[in-house]
């Protein structure tokens, strides 16, 4: 029991394997609410959680990658509608984007992609001459 919520405690192992052949173990600890073992089988549900698992990394990148942990800035409803749509769109883009990427090497699945890296602006060196400062932000220059 957590509070008032019956729930059931799955141990589970996973294991994963990079396309270069490293491995990865990890133990997570699955609490569910639904106990009954026969109509929820506990490899059932660790399947679901990995799905689960990719849905919040998608609120991650949009609350602390895309926003900077920042609220969103409109204080009626339309406008927060429309800053919703706009980061959604965003974010759609940006997987598209690596989607594409990832399909340019074969047998790259684009889940294994980072979102953090992608939604990073490109920085070249080709942006200034060699040698030379960065622009100064202070507004004594």
């Amino acid at each position: 029991m957590i509070g008032t919520v019956n729930v059931r405690i799955i141990d589970a192992e996973v294991t994963v394997t990079c396309a270069d052949g490293t491995v990865f173990t990890g133990s997570y600890r699955l609490v569910p609410n639904l106990t009954n073992a026969r109509r929820h089988p506990a490899r059932v549900l660790i399947n679901v959680y990995h799905g689960r698992w990719e849905h919040e990394s998608a609120y991650y990148a949009l609350r602390h990658t895309i926003t900077a942990g920042r609220n969103l800035r409109s204080g009626d409803r339309a406008g927060l509608e429309q800053e919703m749509w706009a980061l959604l769109t965003l974010y759609q883009a940006l997987r598209a984007v690596m989607v594409e990427a990832a399909e340019s090497v074969p047998c790259t699945d684009p889940d294994r992609c980072c979102f953090t890296v992608a939604f990073r602006p490109p920085v070249t060196r080709s942006s200034r001459p060699p040698g030379s400062c960065p622009m100064s932000t202070d507004a004594s220059d």
